[in-house]
């Protein structure tokens, strides 16, 4: 499943994107500058930063935050095993 949001204002994009997915039950990682963002199911329990993660980590997210510019730019939701 991809969802986008694209919103008008400083980290307004991303902050769409994290409230959709805390109100389906959803817990993410933090921000690394441009990097993807990981996504889990429930309880994250994964390495906060896409910069820590294992090539196991990687396989172990159900799903990815990505933006070009998660500052100004949309903010696409791929959730991979929802």
């Amino acid at each position: 499943m991809i969802k986008t949001f694209k919103e008008v204002g400083t980290f307004q994009s991303l902050y769409k994107a994290q409230e959709w997915l805390t109100e389906h039950g959803y817990k993410y990682g933090s921000l690394c500058r441009d990097q993807p963002v990981a996504i889990t199911k429930g309880e994250y329990n994964l390495p906060e930063k896409y910069k820590n993660m294992t090539r196991m980590h990687k396989l172990m997210a159900d799903g990815w935050m990505i933006s070009t510019d998660f500052r100004e730019g949309e903010v696409i939701i791929n959730i991979i095993n929802p």
